[in-house]
């Protein structure tokens, strides 16, 4: 299984824990950064990871939308 974090620095995450509940349903954890502490804000859920080929596929059609 895998996690997966967003880590922004702290002066950074009101908006992002504005939408706390996109973070939960998608089981995405959000890590806060500062000069001297990094904090879990929001806990990412384990979840089963993606084989090769379909990790290339997210990140292929990730870019083609760009």
């Amino acid at each position: 299984f895998d996690r997966s974090y967003v880590a922004l620095w702290h002066e950074s995450t009101a908006p992002a824990l504005a939408a706390r509940d996109v973070f939960e349903r998608s089981g995405v954890g959000l890590i806060s950064v500062g000069p001297s502490r990094v904090k879990v804000l929001i806990p990412a859920a384990a979840q089963r990871r993606l084989g090769q080929l379909a990790t290339k596929r997210v990140v292929r059609s990730t870019l083609a939308a760009r």
